[in-house]
């Protein structure tokens, strides 16, 4: 279920959130990847169950600079998207 959210892709059970890709259970919360069960996150990546947290990759938390690095390395794997999201929907 979308509700309210906008750009997002391969997703599930997303509310009011934006740019949601290949995650599920993701609500308040914008610019996530590969993550589940977030509430109110902004710049995560491969995260679960977290709730206000920012520029997390993996439930790290990294300052902003050495984030927007990491995930510039990760989302130039635009091969391994789908396999990430098969292991995401099968944990």
């Amino acid at each position: 279920m979308v509700q309210q959210s906008q750009y997002t892709y391969c997703t599930s059970d997303i509310s009011e959130s934006y740019n949601v890709f290949y995650s599920r259970y993701i609500g308040n919360s914008n610019n996530i990847w590969f993550s589940t069960n977030l509430v109110g996150c902004s710049e995560c990546i491969g995260c679960d169950n977290l709730d206000n947290e920012k520029y997390c990759i993996n439930n790290i938390q990294y300052e902003k600079a050495e984030y927007l690095r990491l995930k510039d390395e990760i989302l130039k794997d635009k091969e391994g998207f789908l396999k990430k999201y098969q292991d995401l929907k099968l944990g």
